[in-house]
């Protein structure tokens, strides 16, 4: 997801979309969090941002200082109304999270996440218990991957208990929870256990499982076990056989359920304390397909006709759009990457064509037929740049070498023995002016 060059300047360095550092797809996650307002999809993700070290101290939505909320409209409201983007780094995969508008005047924004996600993430609060924006979610997502995550419960009056079946009567057998909980007398939740991998947590990290749980962890765990068999036919026979899986059969068939649409998997915990936070962090790399994974996406050949094209690292350079954004600097536009081989290539402009088009040097070589000439060129078959389309390129900071969006600044120069005020384009990472 990067964005495009803006105008036909004259850019001197390129860098075809893809990581900083060499990943594939089986190491990449996104997904879309989606709710009802008020639900804390926001700070969740700060969270989450917080916890894997990707920013050092953790900001409120009411102090206007978080990560995805940073429009002035957004930190005045305090609500999101833009879908925002966040990269979070956990255990060597890299979660493309967005963080999608709750307030149903933004809906456009929650449909671009969709778009773009193999995932989305169902937030919820369990204090309102199952909201409106849960369900208007739900039937946006159709048969679409999807998981949950039940926030607030370490707030007294907070009950997942009441929330987790009434989940349930609304959506039905596809409600896998992964997690059982332990709550005190204000109903607020203080151990979470993870049933996939049979541990516990509590606010200071992980803990013994509690002795009064363990009758209905063990009923529980049974129960994700048949959700994870119905998914696969080996699996269900093995659970026939031997009426246990173990973690990594679960995973395999919660993930098989997750992807196919006929499993939902359920988790709760805090974005305010990061109680069961690392635990959906964990269950996202474990049960979210990877790009490869999903089906082919419908387009058109130059000529019109319908065709599919299926995502795949290697081939011709393929992506779309799913969100363009205007700031102060132009406009900009998120894309997915379908298909690639050239990902990560670096090379000169060697012109700008009219339809927004580059020819870049060593990037997108094809062969072609040549005939020969009177001037002597022979007839053959030779190697040749074909033309990329801007929105697939970014700019290189001539700082840091790493790609970078353009912004302009102003500044006064010399020219011709006067002093003029002058545009320049500058990386927006390190400030340096780019040729």
């Amino acid at each position: 997801m990067l964005s495009v060059l803006r105008a036909a300047a004259p850019v001197r360095w390129i860098k075809l979309k893809g990581e900083h550092t060499i990943m594939t797809a089986n190491d990449i996650r996104n997904i879309a969090l989606l709710g009802h307002g008020g639900s804390g999809k926001t700070s969740l993700v700060e969270q989450m941002l917080y916890m894997t070290k990707g920013i050092d101290r953790l900001g409120k939505t009411a102090d206007g200082n978080t990560t995805c909320d940073y429009d002035a409209e957004e930190i005045k409201r305090q609500i999101s109304i833009s879908l925002a983007f966040a990269p979070v780094m956990y255990k060597g995969k890299k979660i493309n999270v967005m963080d999608a508008p709750g307030n149903f005047d933004f809906a456009g924004e929650a449909v671009c996440a969709i778009r773009a996600a193999e995932c989305s993430v169902i937030v919820g609060n369990a204090k309102d218990g199952l909201s409106v924006g849960m369900e208007r979610t739900w039937k946006m997502l159709g048969k679409k991957p999807r998981m949950m995550f039940i926030n607030r419960v370490e707030e007294a009056n907070a009950d997942y208990a009441s929330c987790i079946e009434a989940v349930k009567g609304k959506f039905g057998t596809a409600i896998a929870p992964i997690v059982a909980t332990k709550a005190d007398a204000n109903k607020a939740v203080t151990v979470i256990v993870d049933l996939l991998h049979n541990k516990a947590y509590d606010a200071k990290g992980e803990c013994a499982i509690p002795a009064d749980m363990a009758d209905e962890v063990e009923a529980l765990r049974a129960e994700l076990m048949e959700a994870a068999a119905g998914a696969d036919e080996e699996l269900m026979e093995k659970f026939f056989e031997t009426m246990e899986l173990s973690a990594e059969d679960m995973a395999k068939g919660l993930k098989i359920g997750v992807r196919e649409g006929t499993v939902c998997p359920v988790l709760c915990g805090s974005a305010v304390t990061g109680i069961g936070v690392d635990m959906l962090m964990q269950t996202i790399v474990d049960l979210v397909p990877v790009a490869t994974d999903m089906p082919a996406e419908a387009a058109e050949d130059d000529d019109g006709n319908a065709i599919e094209v299926a995502y795949d690292p290697n081939g011709t350079t393929a992506a779309f759009v799913f969100k363009t954004i205007s700031d102060q600097y132009g406009k900009y536009s998120m894309i997915k990457v379908i298909r690639g081989k050239d990902r990560g290539k670096e090379g000169t402009v060697k012109q700008v064509l009219s339809n927004d088009r580059l020819i870049v040097e060593g990037v997108q070589i094809v062969k072609k037929h040549v005939r020969a000439t009177q001037q002597g060129q022979q007839a053959g078959i030779v190697s040749t740049e074909a033309p990329i389309h801007r929105s697939n390129v970014m700019v290189i900071d001539p700082e840091t070498k790493q790609p970078t969006r353009v912004g302009i600044t102003v500044k006064e120069e010399a020219r011709d023995g006067k002093v003029k005020t002058v545009r320049v384009r500058v990386a927006k990472k390190s400030g340096k002016e780019l040729a």
